[in-house]
């Protein structure tokens, strides 16, 4: 019934609040019988969506599987810097957010990592010395570089701060992307509520011009589009 498909819900971690349609279709049939509409509202009422909440769940499931693992030796996520960011920059982007901000000693969490590939060697080295790579100098700085700025600022900086226009298209080739490109491939997996991404488009203060196109193509998320709550 109704109350047990809740408490079942209730004894995981909150979901993202784009999983709102799936949280009401689930156990819709089971609400409706019991009386009770699901919607956004109700599933928030109920606790079962939350703001910003797929990290926190990553996270979590790191430290219960052993620790947070280095990039490098994640499967799906390793091999070099270009190809993780490209097919993993959800997870890559996690891990820079928790070594900026959440890890409580950096130089032991690296002592504890199996050494980098020489692919990697570069961005561990940056990253040990707490370097910050300086990303629009030049618009094909790399992965690389976009990896050492996602940990020296917690999230990668936006294209706009040199004042590169929107794109109506972006390159997927890791080959023949650019920094621009690299952003957007963060941007698209990064967001699961508009809470989230609205406080990250107002930390970087986007210009108006970008924030007109930063509600369509290419820069909608794999979600659905934008997140409207």
């Amino acid at each position: 019934d109704f109350r047990a498909a809740l408490a079942y819900l209730q004894r995981h971690p909150r979901a993202p609040r784009t999983w709102a349609r799936f949280l009401a279709d689930w156990p819709g049939a089971l609400a409706r019988r019991a009386g009770v509409e699901l919607d956004l509202a109700t599933c928030d009422a109920f606790g079962l969506v939350a703001t910003d909440v797929a990290y926190a769940t990553f996270v979590r499931n790191a430290m219960r599987s052993g620790g947070m693992a280095a990039p490098w030796t994640r499967l799906g996520v390793g091999g070099s810097p270009r190809d993780a960011w490209r097919h993993n920059a959800r997870e890559v982007g996690w891990w820079a957010r928790w070594l900026a901000n959440d890890c409580r000693d950096r130089a032991a969490w690296f002592a504890a990592q199996p050494a980098p590939p020489d692919a990697w060697a570069a961005v561990v080295a940056d990253v040990r010395a707490r370097r910050a790579a300086r990303l629009w100098d030049r618009l094909d700085a790399g992965a690389d570089r976009m990896i050492v700025a996602t940990v020296a600022l917690g999230e990668p900086p936006p294209p706009w701060l040199a004042d590169h226009p929107p794109r109506a298209k972006i390159e997927f080739d890791a080959e023949r992307a650019d920094d621009v490109d690299r952003w957007t491939w963060w941007l698209r997996a990064a967001f699961d509520d508009a809470a989230s991404w609205r406080a990250y488009v107002a930390r970087w203060e986007a210009p108006a011009v970008w924030r007109a196109a930063l509600g369509g193509e290419p820069y909608t998320s794999w979600y659905g589009g934008l997140p409207k709550h």
